[in-house]
C-alpha cells in the first residue's frame, strides 16, 4: 500500500477564475524519493501546502490525498505535526525560538514529548546532523544555511515519516546545498524516510530521485524514473519544459553524434550523475579523437581606460563599532556596459557589499565614487520590500512615474481605478519583455518566488538606470525565467548599462558574466572571465567544467564544450 494517495486533486483560489491545480494524480511507496518539478507558478507550493494539514491554502478543492490509507483529512493534529514534515524556502518563516537547543525542542514540546525522551531525542537528532557548535548559538546569529539546517533537525527530531521540502536550498550557496542535498539524501537511505522535494537547481538533486514528477500549467505533465524524465524534458516541444533539462542529459544529446532529437532509444539510460556523464564525455571523446581544450572562455573585453562607472576604494564596513569588519580593505571596479558576477558562501558580505554600492550602507572607511549623474538600483533577495500597492499593475505605474503619489493621485481624484488606467508605452514594453502580462492584476503577495523577482525587475527597469545591483536574480525562478532573464540582461549591458550580480548560481554567473570574482575575507579576490575563474576552480565551478574538465580544462559552460567539438 502506498503510504501517499493523491487522488484527482484540484484546487482554485477564491480570488481566482482558473484552477492553479488541475486532475493532480500520483502515488508514493513507503522509502521513496521524489522530486517535483516544473515552471514558476505550475503549483508545485500549493501542492505541497496541500500535502500538510494545517497549512493548505484557501479556496475550492476537490479530490482527496489519502495517507496511510486513511483521509489526509481525518489525521489529528497530533498527527498531521509529527508523520508530516515541511521544509519551506525561507527558514525565517519557520525559527520560532530565540536559541537553537530551544528550537530544536519546541515541536517536541508541543507534541507533549516526556522531558527524558525529549532529551534523549534532541541529542540525538543533534549529533547526526553534526550541529553541536550551533546548539547553544542564538537563532539569528546562524547563517542561511545553518538555519535551513536547524528548521530541518527540528523537524526530523519529531521523526516524521514524509518529509516535504519546498526548494530548500534557494538561499544556500553552493557548498552548503551540495551539503544539504546529500544529508537528504542520507535521511533517505539510513532512516527510509519518504521524501517529496521541490527544486529548480535540478542538476544537483535529479540522481538523488526514484521518480522525478513534471508539473506545468497545473497539471501532472509526466512522472517517471530521472533518466525517463530527462528525456521527456528534452523532447519537449515546450520551451519552458526544455530549459529543465538537467545538464548532464543536455550534455550527451547535443554532443551525442548516434543521438538526434526526438530519438527516444534508450531513454532510461541517460547519464543523470556527474560520473556517469564524465564516464561517457571521456569515451566519446576519445573515440572521436575530440583534442584536449587547453584554452580558457574568455569573456567580453572591457574598456578599462575609460573612467569606471562606480569605483570604490579601500573599503571597510562592519556593523557593530566594536565587531568585526564584514568588508575590509576591498576595492573594485565596474565598467558601463560589463556584466560582474560576485560569488561566495553564505555570510561572506555579499549582500552588505551591493549595498554599499547603491549607498543603502556607508563605509566607516575608504569612498565609492560614481561618475555624474549616474543612475543606480537595487533589487534584494526580498523583492516584496519594494512593493507598495494592491496590484502588479499599480506598483509599474508607480515605478514608470518615478513618484510614490499614484496611489494618493487615485484616492484624492476619484475618477479612474487602476486596471482601467493604459499603460504607457514603457510599461507595456517591459511586462512584454519579462512576461509578468498575465500577472499585473494580481496582488504581490499572490505571486510566485518567480513571478515576484521577474516583476520586481521590471519596476526596477522602469526607472532607466545606469547599473543594476542584483542580489541573487535567479532566486526561486525556473530554467525557463532564467534564460530570459539573462537575455534581458546581457541586452542591458549591451545597450552599455553595467549589471553586477551576487549569486550562488555558478551556472548563470559562468554563461552570462564578463568577469566573476569571488568575495572572501572581506576582499575580492582576482575579477577574471568565467573561463579562467571556473576553470581553475576544484568547487567552486560549474557541472559541465566538473564533467568535461579532464580533457578540455578551460570549458565552463556547454558553449565552451560545443565550440570544440567537431
Amino acid at each position: 500500500m502506498a503510504l501517499l494517495h493523491v487522488q484527482n486533486l484540484s484546487f482554485r483560489y477564491h480570488n481566482e477564475q482558473h484552477e492553479l491545480l488541475s486532475n493532480i494524480g500520483f502515488e508514493i511507496n513507503r522509502g521513496e524519493f521524489m522530486l517535483l518539478c516544473g515552471p514558476s507558478g505550475c503549483g508545485k507550493t500549493t501542492l505541497l501546502r496541500l500535502l500538510k494539514p494545517g497549512l493548505e491554502p484557501k479556496g475550492d478543492l476537490s479530490g482527496g490525498v489519502v495517507f496511510k490509507g486513511e483521509p489526509i483529512t481525518a489525521l489529528t493534529k497530533t498527527q498531521a505535526a509529527s508523520k508530516i514534515g515541511l521544509v519551506m524556502q525561507n527558514p525565517d518563516s519557520q525559527i520560532v525560538c530565540d536559541t537553537v537547543s530551544r528550537e530544536l525542542a519546541f515541536g517536541l514540546e508541543c507534541l507533549g514529548t516526556e522531558n527524558a525522551v525529549m532529551s534523549k531525542r534532541v541529542a540525538e537528532t543533534v549529533s547526526y546532523f553534526g550541529i553541536e557548535k550551533l546548539y547553544n548559538k542564538k537563532t539569528y546569529e546562524l547563517s542561511g544555511g545553518e538555519k535551513q539546517l536547524v528548521v530541518l533537525a527540528s523537524i526530523m527530531a519529531m521523526r516524521p515519516e514524509l518529509l516535504l521540502l519546498d526548494e530548500p536550498s534557494s538561499r544556500l550557496d553552493p557548498i552548503a546545498a551540495r551539503d544539504l542535498y546529500d544529508l537528504l539524501h542520507r535521511l533517505n537511505l539510513d532512516l527510509g524516510t519518504t521524501i517529496i522535494l521541490t527544486e529548480h537547481r535540478i542538476d544537483e538533486v535529479f540522481s538523488l530521485a526514484d521518480k522525478v514528477a513534471v508539473m506545468y500549467r497545473g497539471e501532472l505533465a509526466f512522472a517517471s524514473t530521472p533518466g525517463g524524465a530527462a528525456a521527456y524534458l528534452f523532447n519537449s516541444p515546450e520551451e519552458k519544459l526544455n530549459a529543465m533539462t538537467p545538464l548532464t542529459a543536455r550534455m550527451y544529446h547535443e554532443l551525442s553524434a548516434k543521438r538526434e532529437k526526438g530519438d527516444c532509444s534508450g531513454l532510461y539510460h541517460l547519464p543523470v550523475t556527474v560520473r556517469e556523464a564524465k564516464a561517457w564525455f571521456e569515451r566519446e571523446t576519445e573515440s572521436h579523437g575530440v583534442k584536449a581544450f587547453t584554452g580558457a572562455a574568455a569573456g567580453k573585453e572591457i574598456k578599462k581606460s575609460e573612467p569606471a562607472a562606480i569605483k570604490a576604494e579601500s573599503l571597510c564596513f562592519r556593523f557593530e563599532k566594536d565587531g568585526d569588519d564584514i568588508i575590509h580593505t576591498l576595492s573594485l571596479r565596474i565598467y558601463k556596459g560589463e556584466f560582474l558576477s560576485i560569488v561566495g558562501g553564505n555570510g561572506a558580505g555579499k549582500t552588505t557589499l551591493l549595498r554599499l554600492l547603491a549607498g543603502i550602507l556607508k563605509p566607516y572607511r575608504g569612498k565609492i565614487i560614481s561618475l555624474p549623474g549616474l543612475r543606480t538600483v537595487y533589487l534584494p533577495q526580498t523583492p516584496q520590500s519594494l512593493f507598495a500597492y494592491d496590484s502588479v499593475r499599480e506598483d509599474l505605474l508607480s515605478a514608470a512615474g518615478g513618484s510614490g503619489s499614484f496611489k494618493n493621485f487615485l484616492n484624492s481624484s476619484g475618477i479612474l481605478p487602476a486596471k482601467t488606467i493604459d499603460l504607457p508605452a514603457n510599461v507595456v514594453e517591459v511586462a512584454e519583455k519579462l512576461e509578468i502580462n498575465q500577472i499585473l492584476e494580481k496582488h504581490p503577495l499572490d505571486l510566485s518566488c518567480g513571478e515576484l523577482q521577474r516583476a520586481a525587475l521590471g519596476m526596477l527597469l522602469l526607472r532607466n538606470p545606469d547599473v543594476i545591483l542584483l542580489d541573487e536574480p535567479t532566486k526561486g525562478i525556473d530554467a525557463y525565467s532564467k534564460r530570459m532573464t539573462s537575455h534581458l540582461l546581457k541586452s542591458l549591458c549591451a545597450e552599455g548599462k553595467a549589471v553586477v550580480t551576487v549569486t550562488h548560481d555558478l551556472e548563470f554567473a559562468a554563461e552570462n558574466s564578463d568577469r566573476c570574482a569571488m568575495l572572501f575575507n572581506g576582499d575580492i579576490l582576482n575579477a577574471e572571465a568565467p573561463g579562467i575563474f571556473f576553470g581553475e576552480n576544484m568547487f567552486y565551478t560549474t557541472v559541465v567544467h566538473r564533467i568535461a574538465g579532464g580533457v578540455m580544462p578551460g570549458a565552463v559552460t556547454l558553449k565552451d564544450v560545443k565550440s570544440k567539438w567537431l
